[in-house]
């Protein structure tokens, strides 16, 4: 979804078992969207330290902002990333 320069990236999880081959594939056309568009920002969010979390990180996000959140009857962190393009 975009708004304005940013690129939001929405539903996007990533098994904890996965090689991640496909998350990489997946951000990088992203991304290549992303640009053609005109955005100037990719942006996701995922539960802190969930294996989306520590994958965007290592595909170039940075964590921008932390909120506390309940996820079903517990509580949890919710960390907002953004990867400039």
């Amino acid at each position: 979804m975009q708004d304005g320069p940013v690129l939001h990236i929405a539903y996007f999880a990533v098994a904890a078992d996965s090689e991640n081959e496909p998350a990489n594939a997946l951000v990088q056309a992203l991304e290549a969207r992303a640009r053609q568009l005109g955005a100037t920002l990719l942006a996701a969010q995922a539960v802190c330290d969930s294996p989306t979390h520590r994958c965007l990180v290592r595909l170039g996000f940075s964590v921008e902002w932390e909120e506390r959140d309940r996820l079903r009857d517990r509580a949890v962190t919710v960390v907002d990333l953004l990867r400039p393009l």
